[in-house]
């Protein structure tokens, strides 16, 4: 039977979108979508909904939106100003 616990060193992994490395959660920057398809930044990690994690290099922005990665993570087509908030975002970032 699962008790919630962690276990003690336990550090939580999501994978970047823009690059596809595996990094400690506190690293990467949280985005979501909203119902009317707004992309927020997420820096406490806690709004409700589906995320997606990128480093904090633009490098790895501009391969999530050279590949348009958020399409197949949040699984819908999105449009070209959600890609443009995702720059802006990520370069307040840097």
């Amino acid at each position: 039977m699962k008790t919630g616990r962690k276990k003690p060193g336990h550090i939580p992994e999501r994978t970047c979108i823009g690059c596809n490395g595996k990094f400690a959660k506190s690293t990467l920057v949280r985005f979501v979508l909203t119902k009317d398809e707004n992309l927020l930044a997420d820096p406490l990690q806690s709004k409700p909904g589906r995320g997606v994690y990128l480093c904090k290099k633009m490098s790895c922005t501009e391969q999530a939106v050279k590949r348009k990665r958020l399409n197949r993570a949040f699984r819908r087509n999105l449009r070209d100003e959600v890609y443009n908030e995702l720059m802006k975002a990520v370069k307040s970032y840097e």
